[in-house]
């Protein structure tokens, strides 16, 4: 099978026909990509909500972001959050955004802000208060309505001036209202104008690409989205794949919250005069009562890598970081009028950071292609996508490549589609034309299930490479030699092209210039080129020892725990340590049912048992957190502090984890621990993915380990 790629034209460059800014800053949005003091970037924008984390668990979860390769945090202001009466601010505890502001500014971590004033993020009433929500006019340019999201701005812009970029701080740029769909097309320019009126002067403003609509000018980058599932459709069927996951040239899902944005008329407009820029792709997605499908590593993994296939510079996931709601009824539910019923407390969105902090597999598969962007962003950020010449064939979607204008590049294939595999792909031969000449892979076989990219025609310090099956990590300099780190993709047999550059020496396995079949080395270099006193490194990692690869300090480490990135001083590690004896926890269940707060909610006619969960109140003198596992049948676990709730759960798998850290304060002053687990009717219908057996309750203990914190200085590793 043989697959052509012509690229020969290129987009030119423009950097002046946008008005995006209101301010002189080094952050310049071209129509290709953004600039920082004149260099491309490529940003990793990672959705975390402050107002559903405690705030003391704020900088270790900034410091987690920044160590998986996240250069900007996106997050929502809910207006109900803030304003729950009209007229009564609220940024104290959790709301303190200035606070959150502060340790982000401590971090060098940048921000987004999501200032609405309607956001959506599974809130009641989409984050409008009643006050607001009971109003005909909202989300128009009534001046009525505005001036009510006037006084809201000037509250924000008083906890957050003291932090804009242009001064020196981190706040780059707010997002105006969300997913748009109403036809007042003065309404989200009377916002910006607004905005800037009241104090908001930054250099990027934002909107959500979807639904189109003729608000877009160029003062506003649109950002896009798109989900692995779609939840939030009202059946409890199947869906169709449709193109959820192919690369294409498509930038809209329009699928994404069909369940609001009913009747809308999606407009072809002028995206081209923008970056690509993502803000909602779905690492994740929320697990509601009716739907609750499973995102594996490999959904999450290939929503990133197909959107870099497809010109993404601006890699933005929503949620990247799970979270749970304030203490209340603040969730999106049918009883308000949404269409989902949503968990009372839980936000975790199976996002690579779960709710309670702890890493999923997504994390570290995520973390390779933020790496990459890291260190290879100038030369990246500046390669555009070509799609191939149409064979007809299954194969059309799932491979593209991007193109530097002087030649060279990368291949993207996905071989990845969910519940629905692909065929494997097998023997293709892939052809690249460019004005430089022909480039490309002679052989490439990609089983079910991969997705991947390879460079084509790149060099890396003294190692040429015409073409390689593996993929670029990232790069460290130390010692007087330069280290480029690549892994191979499960599944994949490593083959390349490599050549000395002009004037050095190349040695490794078979390393005569000819194709080659290259066994994976581990963390020894399977080749090294040296010229004088130059030298290059190249490693060819397995895919499990990549996903244990960490830069911090421009220092590659290897490290199986989780890292917090450096404070400035120090990075620490949190290692989990399994218990036999759960670290003496137990779980005792009880001969009866008491009804409690929140039982109301959604299932109080479903069975119910009751257990009680016994900690060690002084747990914590010997561990920072402690990690507890569940077994679980049934439909909804519910978790109280005496008598509060303060965590729930959607059964979706069989399986409930927590963090014991979130209730340390009620453990310490000695709090009954009460579990609550309902049935799952066998009528009640609910789309799953995994099976789970009707009308029954279980909740086992599995295990629980034991989480020690250790801190390095910042040039040391931890190894």
């Amino acid at each position: 099978m043989n697959i052509h790629f012509e690229c020969q034209r290129f987009k030119p460059l423009n950097s002046h026909h946008l008005s995006l800014s209101e301010v002189e800053s080094d952050l310049v949005a071209t129509n290709l990509y953004l600039e920082r003091a004149g260099k491309p970037i490529a940003p990793v924008v990672g959705e975390f909500h402050f107002s559903r984390c405690p705030q003391e668990c704020w900088e270790d979860e900034i410091r987690k972001m920044k160590a998986g390769g996240v250069t900007v945090i996106s997050t929502y202001l809910f207006w109900i959050l803030h304003e729950e009466r009209e007229g009564e601010f609220n940024f104290a505890g959790d709301r303190d955004i200035r606070k959150f502001l502060s340790l982000c500014e401590k971090n060098e971590m940048l921000v987004l802000l999501r200032i609405g004033p309607w956001c959506h993020g599974e809130v009641v009433y989409g984050g409008f208060p009643e006050f607001i929500q009971e109003r005909q006019d909202k989300r128009t340019s009534s001046p009525e309505y505005l001036e009510k999201v006037r006084n809201l701005y000037r509250a924000y812009y008083e906890q957050v001036k003291d932090f804009f970029y242009q001064n020196g701080s981190v706040v780059i740029g707010i997002q105006l209202e969300n997913e748009y769909g109403g036809k007042d097309r003065d309404y989200i320019p009377s916002l910006r104008k607004m905005a800037v009126e009241v104090g908001f002067r930054l250099p990027l403003y934002t909107i959500t690409a979807w639904p189109p609509n003729g608000s877009l000018k160029g003062d506003l980058l649109p950002m896009f989205g798109r989900y692995p599932e779609r939840p939030w459709v009202q059946n409890t069927q199947p869906l169709p794949v449709h193109n959820r996951f192919c690369i294409s040239s498509e930038k809209i899902d329009k699928g994404i919250d069909v369940d609001i944005l009913k009747d809308v008329v999606w407009e072809e407009l002028p995206y081209d005069d923008f970056p690509y820029a993502t803000c909602e792709l779905g690492c994740g997605v929320q697990v509601y009562e009716h739907r609750r499908p499973i995102i594996s590593d490999r959904d999450a993994y290939f929503i990133g890598l197909m959107h870099l296939a497809q010109w993404v510079n601006v890699l933005g996931y929503y949620m990247y970081h799970g979270g749970r709601n304030p203490q209340g009824r603040y969730q999106e539910s049918r009883s308000t009028g949404y269409p989902n019923n949503c968990p009372i407390s839980s936000y975790d969105f199976q996002a690579p950071i779960s709710e309670y902090g702890f890493l999923r597999r997504s994390y570290h598969r995520l973390r390779l292609l933020h790496l990459f962007l890291a260190d290879y962003a100038e030369e990246f950020a500046a390669a555009q996508p070509f799609f191939c010449e149409k064979t007809g064939g299954q194969i059309d979607r799932k491979v593209s490549v991007r193109i530097h204008p002087e030649g060279g590049g990368y291949l993207f294939v996905n071989n990845h589609q969910r519940l629905v595999p692909y065929d494997p792909i097998e023997n293709a031969e892939i052809t690249v034309h460019t004005a430089q000449g022909s480039c490309g892979i002679p052989r490439l076989d990609v089983p079910s299930g991969v997705s991947a990219m390879f460079p084509m025609k790149r060099e890396y310090g003294l190692i040429r490479v015409e073409y390689l099956l593996a993929q670029p990590i990232c790069y460290e300099k130390a010692d007087g030699v330069t280290r480029y780190y690549f892994f191979v993709p499960d599944g994949i047999a490593c083959r390349g092209k490599l050549a000395a550059g002009e004037g050095a020496h190349l040695t490794g396995q078979n390393a005569d210039g000819e194709t080659l079949l290259v066994a994976n080395e581990g963390q020894t270099p399977a080749f090294t080129a040296c010229k004088g006193n130059e030298k290059t490194e190249l490693y060819l990692l397995t895919q499990q020892q990549a996903e244990s690869l960490w830069k911090m300090n421009g220092r590659v480490f290897f490290c199986h725990d989780t890292v917090l990135a450096c404070d400035g001083q120090n990075y620490t590690v949190d290692r989990a340590t399994a218990s036999g004896n759960c670290i003496g926890i137990r779980l005792e269940e009880m001969p009866a049912h008491h009804p409690m707060e929140g039982d109301d909610y959604l299932f109080s006619a479903q069975p119910a048992k009751e257990y009680v969960l016994h900690v060690p109140r002084d747990i914590f003198s010997a561990c920072e957190d402690c990690r507890v596992a569940f077994r679980l049948v049934g439909n909804v676990a519910q978790l109280y502090c005496g008598d509060t709730l303060m965590a729930d759960w959607f059964n979706y798998d069989q399986h409930w984890e927590i963090g014991l850290k979130r209730f340390r304060k009620q453990i310490e002053q000695g709090q009954k621990i009460t579990l609550v687990v309902s049935a799952l009717d066998k009528d009640h219908p609910v789309y799953l993915e995994c099976p789970i057996p009707r009308d029954r309750i279980e909740l086992q203990l599995e295990g629980a380990a034991s989480i020690q914190r250790q801190t390095f200085p910042c040039d040391e590793s931890c190894m």
